[in-house]
């Protein structure tokens, strides 16, 4: 059994291998398939063509627009008077963004009104534009922001003003000397909070006068109004300041998170295409029927047909990860190994669904065709593309049923985040009963068409 197993497998090796255009797309065309994938997917939204009409023409409006389009999200293209030729703008697609400032918009800055700016958005271009409005909106919030601070400011400001003017700090000194020659200040700041006492122990009280042993007691009292008093510093505003701390991907970098997927992508897309095609290649050339009459029993036919391209599919997983290591700075914070035991359960799940997929076809052109019906839905359900959370509830669960989802899961917690074996325990769990499922499933399939 052990060398009908070593002969199948050497067989379907050299039956690869012979054939260039195959070993060409199994080996040079995912490690180019992620480095185009790797910069050509990307979620970053920049230089965002912006059509300016500002009507206004006034000193704040320009100052509005230069701090508006500061940094790299928008791309001013062109400059009109009318907003009517700023809409044909976004009509014709030379646009994502017009923008429209009103006549007296300056004035009603100036003067705490309503400022009103119109902000036109090309729905066919979503993420790009989406994401460009919420940033003029957040610009917009924090100018909002800052006017009513500096209201609420000028307001307490004048309130602190007016109430000093209505209680004017009064000073008043006091001075007396009795026989034992003692000298008694006090100095009291009316309608203020603040008292400077420098009383020594005696029976002097402010307002009477004492009387010395002698008799000859003076007593000298001087009020008025101050002449000068200390500047209030400004009351504090208070403010609530958000400080955001992003965890294991700082510059927030869209490579990082979507390399991950396209390598679990290229997986799938590789190992279901080989192994559907595989069975359905020597059905038409007639091989298969040669293969069984010899002895060899189905089970070993069907692990000699998946075990080559189970070693093909890994040598892949490690070409991809050190392809993304190497052009992206893909982190690696989690254990290998996890990475390494859950692509071996993914590459099962994958091979079973080639292997059904062949032993249903009858032809290479019908097995290529229904492996593209299976591979689209499930890198769309995969959570790649777009996260399982804003999928529709109905649609959830199924998810479950992708092992794409799963590893994709595996790489980005265990590269990106550096999860452990019991973080990932659901994952592996879910893959290791896909890949049973569908392993079972297709050598029940295999084994009954060569009975």
């Amino acid at each position: 059994m052990r060398t009908a197993l070593i002969a199948l497998i050497r067989k379907e090796l050299i039956q690869t291998f012979r054939d260039k255009r195959l070993v060409f797309m199994m080996i040079v065309t995912p490690l180019l398939q992620l480095v185009i994938f790797g910069y050509a997917v990307n979620l970053e939204v920049e230089n965002v063509k912006v059509v300016v009409a500002d009507q206004d023409r006034s000193e704040t409006s320009r100052r509005f627009l230069s701090d508006l389009m500061a940094g790299d999200t928008f791309r001013v293209r062109e400059r009109v008077d009318d907003p009517k030729l700023a809409a044909r703008w976004l009509i014709s697609g030379e646009a994502s963004i017009a923008v429209v400032l009103p006549t007296r918009f300056a004035r009603n800055w100036s003067g705490r009104r309503k400022a009103s700016v119109q902000i036109l958005v090309d729905g066919g271009q979503s993420i790009s534009s989406v994401v460009a409005a919420n940033a003029v909106g957040s610009y917009s919030a924090l100018l909002t922001m800052a006017l009513m601070q500096r209201t609420l400011l000028e307001r307490m400001m004048g309130l602190a003003a007016s109430q000093a003017d209505q209680a004017a700090p009064t000073a008043t000194s006091i001075q007396a000397s009795d026989g034992t020659n003692q000298a008694v200040s006090v100095s009291l700041l009316a309608g203020g909070n603040s008292s400077e006492l420098n009383l020594p122990k005696t029976n002097f009280s402010p307002g009477s006068a004492q009387t010395g042993s002698n008799g000859n007691d003076a007593a000298q009292t001087s009020s008025g109004a101050a002449s000068s008093s200390q500047p209030s510093a400004p009351p504090m505003v208070p403010r609530f300041e958000l400080r955001p701390r992003v965890l294991y991907n700082p510059g927030l970098k869209s490579r990082i998170f979507m390399v991950p997927g396209v390598a679990a992508s290229l997986l799938l897309i590789l190992t279901i295409l080989i192994t559907a095609v595989s069975v359905a290649r020597e059905r038409e050339s007639g091989t298969l029927d040669q293969i069984m009459v010899t002895p060899i029993v189905p089970l070993v036919l069907m692990l000699g047909k998946t075990l080559p391209y189970a070693l093909i599919g890994f040598m892949d997983l490690l070409l991809v990860l050190a392809a993304g290591t190497w052009f992206f700075d893909i982190p690696m914070r989690g254990p290998l190994i996890v990475v390494f035991v859950g692509g071996l359960l993914y590459l099962m799940s994958t091979l079973g669904m080639g292997l059904f997929i062949s032993t249903s076809s009858g032809s290479q052109q019908q097995a290529i065709l229904v492996s593209f019906f299976i591979i689209m839905p499930a890198i769309l359900l995969s959570g790649f593309v777009a996260p399982v959370e804003n999928m529709p509830g109905w649609l959830r669960p199924w998810t479950l049923l992708d092992p794409m989802r799963h590893y994709v899961e595996i790489l980005r917690f265990c590269l990106l985040k550096g999860s452990s074996w019991w973080d990932l325990a659901p994952q592996l769990v879910a893959l290791a009963t896909l890949g049973t499922v569908l392993l079972t499933g297709a050598a029940l399939r295999f084994r009954k068409q060569l009975q």
